[in-house]
Order: C-alpha cells, then sequence, then structure tokens
C-alpha cells in the first residue's frame, strides 16, 4: 500500500513538471543573490584563496670531497660514471662523469675534478686534496660491486 501512494506522488510530481505551463514572464536577471556570510580579510592570508605553489629545493653549496661516499661505478661502452652521496647531514647524491662532478639539476660543482680508475675506484681531487674512493667488495644491497670476470 506505502508503495502505491509513493508511487502515485512521483506521478504527480512527473506530471506537475512536464506538463503545467511555466511562468515565461521571469527572466534570469530578475533573480538575485545575497551572501550568507562575507569573509573579510583582517590579518594574514585569505584562507580560501589558493597557496601560491613554493618550491624548495635544498642544495649543498660548498662540497667537500672527505664528506663523500662511493655508492656505485657503471661502465657502458666508453661511458664511465659513478654515483656519489654525502655521509653525514643532509642526504645529498652527486653524479660523477667525464671528470666532473655533478649536483642538483645537472649542475657542475666546481673546483672537483677526477677520474675513474678502474671499475671499483675514483679518484676525485679538490685544491690540493686527493682521495681515491673504493667500493666494499663485499658489499651487498644497492651498494653491489661490479661482477668479478
Amino acid at each position: 500500500m506505502n508503495t502505491l501512494k509513493l508511487l502515485t506522488a512521483g506521478f504527480a510530481v512527473f506530471f506537475a513538471v512536464v506538463f503545467l505551463p511555466v511562468n515565461s514572464g521571469a527572466e534570469v536577471s530578475d533573480f538575485s543573490a545575497k551572501p550568507v556570510f562575507e569573509y573579510k580579510v583582517e590579518s594574514g592570508r585569505d584562507p580560501f584563496s589558493p597557496k601560491q605553489l613554493v618550491t624548495y629545493v635544498r642544495t649543498q653549496s660548498n662540497v667537500q670531497i672527505s664528506s663523500l661516499m662511493l655508492e656505485g661505478i657503471t661502465i657502458t661502452g666508453n661511458s664511465k660514471s659513478a654515483l656519489l652521496r654525502t655521509t653525514g647531514g643532509f642526504l645529498f647524491s652527486y653524479i660523477f662523469e667525464n671528470g666532473k662532478l655533478y649536483g642538483d639539476n645537472s649542475k657542475v660543482i666546481e673546483g672537483i675534478t677526477g677520474k675513474i680508475l678502474n671499475k671499483n675506484e675514483v679518484l676525485l681531487k679538490q685544491g690540493d686534496r686527493e682521495i681515491i674512493f673504493k667500493l666494499e667488495k663485499d658489499a651487498t644491497g644497492y651498494n653491489i660491486g661490479p661482477e668479478e670476470e
């Protein structure tokens, strides 16, 4: 019985919406809406306005080769590169390739040169300091040395 009442009420609403004439004299511009609440910024940022995207990238400007650690060496054909990272503080990674050390956004770190000596060693020079970095032979995990031939 309740279903019949619901169907009858639904049909009545449908009939009224579809078949009864609409007051065509009203224009859209005749209607106005007033805001319920208007937020006034009295101090600080408007919380309803979108935040500006701020990109902040930490960079290490003063790289000391004594604070680096060799993570790995790749040799593909004539191309050799090494991955180094800092040992303390904020962790930064660097790529050493073609005698240059590259930091964030492929920017060359000035004052550091060197060469990849073999599949396990990298020589870096900074001023009068020279350090040979070696991969550990028994390293496991991500610091896997090249396979022995």
